[in-house]
């Protein structure tokens, strides 16, 4: 077997054999560490903060709720929750509500707009307002926190 050599070793300039590194294993693979792609671009955390959203979350929330179905869901939460003020609850969880609607009804409702969905019900309903607990919204942003 003078002349047999295993796949994974091979001489080195120096007559000693070696087995090759993972890089040289995976080489024209699917796993090459190296392909011939162009490279990944680089941006800074900055850079992406100044890309422009879409639209903020009030303009995605009515637009959820004029085109989306977003007016019949919400019918549905706003019911559950006055169903549970006569029923005498001490506090209303409006993500609570939203999550039962999406399990009972198969409803799509995005997290964002809870915040948007509670202050309905509290300005068309004040009596919610004791419930219901709101936090300070990030206007600049958009963003409820």
């Amino acid at each position: 077997m003078a002349g047999s050599r295993s796949a994974f070793s091979r001489r080195d300039d120096d007559g000693f054999s070696r087995a090759p590194s993972l890089a040289e294993q995976l080489e024209g693979t699917i796993f090459d560490p190296k392909p011939d792609w162009p490279e990944r671009p680089t941006v800074t955390s900055a850079e992406q903060r100044s890309v422009p959203l879409e639209g903020s979350i009030d303009e995605d929330y009515e637009k959820w709720m004029t085109e989306g179905g977003g007016e019949s869901i919400y019918k549905r939460i706003r019911s559950a929750a006055l169903k549970m003020y006569h029923a005498g609850a001490p506090k209303i969880g409006v993500k609570a509500l939203i999550e039962r609607d999406r399990w009972e009804n198969k409803a799509h409702i995005n997290n964002k707009f809870t915040s948007r969905i509670a202050r309905d019900l509290i300005a068309e309903h004040p009596f919610l307002a004791k419930l219901i607990e709101l936090r300070q919204l990030n206007s600049s942003q958009g963003v409820s926190e």
